[in-house]
């Protein structure tokens, strides 16, 4: 995790994340609700929850971008 970058988007609500209505509504009612909370899942646990395509906003809120 890149501190500065996770840093600055902990606080965040996850409802900045392209994520589906369907996870936004099960992140909250887990009383996961900022961008720090949603990064401190383990990425398996994610998946398995939330199915894979949340990996990516899962590494975006844990300030990790593999874009160029």
């Amino acid at each position: 995790m890149t501190v500065p970058e996770a840093a600055f988007l902990a606080p965040l609500p996850v409802t900045h994340l392209p994520l589906t209505a369907e996870t936004q509504r099960r992140l909250c009612l887990r009383g996961l609700r900022t961008m720090g909370q949603f990064a401190a899942l383990p990425r398996p646990a994610v998946a398995e929850q939330f199915r894979p395509q949340s990996l990516t906003a899962h590494a975006w809120a844990r300030g990790e971008d593999t874009r160029p």
